[in-house]
């Protein structure tokens, strides 16, 4: 393979492709499932490039398969929906919906695209099989679970996969691709407690039972599982984002309502502070006479990395790509649902610097004004690209 400024310099017109294909994902985005418009747009352009067997899952994924027939199978995974955010930049291509690509999934989609219709071109030369997949709502941390119970895994039985992830605002240039063995992100259990009491006028409280009050007592009282029961060294982060009770100053609330989100990288601490939320929510309720129940809403477990698939991917890969490689030093502190794919089969997993800080590109991940740079794109492809080709043969 090519060194990868060669490739670039080689291919200006793959280039601006790829970067009409992000600008199309950026202008029209759909958050969760269904992605009817998305979908629409892929598997239209998936017929173009020649795929014949599109699935379009019950899930909503869509995948096909690429390259000679019972070899062992490569699984390259992209997401493609978008948040909930109103955009602020003054981009020419931005959305135009109320919806927003703040965590660049366009260009993990539009990569993708390039990618299989390189692979497709370029089949004959394939040694092993690619299972090329399109993924809805990821950011629910649930499309991943629910295209792996449509199948994605089993039919055909999938080998090992690939995944990768943008980040702006980074202190890398654009281009670098960093990963790490092991675990790399955050497990994430994300829940709600909903506690109820009784109403009653602020005069008389003797004759209420204040759902608000309990709800303080139980915020305070989960804020001290971690510092005291868990080593400092585990970096567990409970969160406590939303805490609601009430509708007028001079009632006492009969509900109270609160959302939380915990991340960890050792599954044994997920299941030991989720324990003692429980608890803890439990006891306090009943204390002041209240009721409280906890409803988990969403659940990844911690991507990890499968250190001799890493090895021989990335090994690889620094041939072509140089300084462009780098050794993340810790594990993010984010969570993605790329990590039900990693709890079954052999994974890798690496972000891909879309922005650095020093060249103006400052908001992060989720920011209403985040702006990613383009020049991250045909990096990210020929990563993914190269990972392929070399599939079933180095690794």
């Amino acid at each position: 393979m090519e060194k990868i400024e060669k490739w670039i310099s080689n291919n200006k017109d793959i280039e601006q492709e790829l970067i009409r294909l992000r600008r199309h994902f950026h202008e029209h985005p759909e958050v969760g499932h269904p992605l009817p418009q998305t979908q629409e747009y892929i598997v239209k352009l998936l017929e173009m490039y020649g795929y014949e067997n599109i699935i379009v899952n019950p899930g909503g994924s869509i995948e096909v398969l690429v390259g000679p027939h019972d070899k062992k199978i490569l699984l390259l995974r992209s997401d493609m929906d978008a948040l909930p955010l109103v955009e602020h930049t003054n981009l020419p291509f931005k959305s135009i919906n109320g919806s927003m690509h703040a965590c660049g999934h366009d260009m993990h989609a539009s990569m993708m695209l390039m990618c299989a219709k390189l692979l497709k071109k370029n089949e004959k030369k394939l040694k092993g099989q690619i299972k090329i997949v399109f993924q809805p709502h990821e950011e629910g941390l649930v499309g991943c679970k629910m295209m792996i119970e449509d199948g994605v895994l089993k039919y055909p039985r999938v080998d090992a996969a690939v995944g990768l992830h943008v980040m702006p605002a980074t202190e890398d240039k654009t281009g670098t691709i960093r990963t790490i063995r092991k675990a790399m992100t955050t497990a994430s259990t994300i829940f709600e407690i909903n506690i109820t009491g009784k109403s009653s006028h602020g005069s008389m409280p003797e004759k209420g039972i204040d759902a608000l009050r309990v709800a303080v007592h139980i915020y305070q009282q989960l804020q001290e599982i971690i510092p005291k029961e868990i080593s400092m060294s585990h970096d567990d982060v409970l969160t406590i984002g939303i805490m609601n009770a009430g509708k007028a100053h001079n009632i006492i609330p009969e509900k109270a309502y609160m959302k939380c989100s915990l991340r960890s990288y050792r599954p044994d601490d997920q299941e030991y502070i989720m324990g003692r939320v429980n608890e803890l929510v439990q006891s306090i309720a009943s204390m002041y006479h209240a009721q409280a129940g906890i409803t988990i809403l969403q659940q990844a477990p911690s991507v990890y990395n499968d250190p001799a698939l890493l090895k021989s991917i990335m090994d690889e890969e620094k041939d072509v790509f140089g300084g462009y490689i780098k050794k993340l030093e810790l594990p993010l502190t984010i969570s993605e649902d790329f990590g039900h794919i990693t709890a079954n089969v052999p994974s890798l997993f690496v972000t891909l610097a879309a922005g650095c800080k020093q060249d103006g590109y400052i908001y992060g991940l989720h920011n209403k004004a985040t702006i990613f740079d383009e020049g991250c794109l045909m990096y990210g492809l020929y990563f993914l690209y190269n990972a392929a080709m070399n599939w079933n043969v180095k690794y």
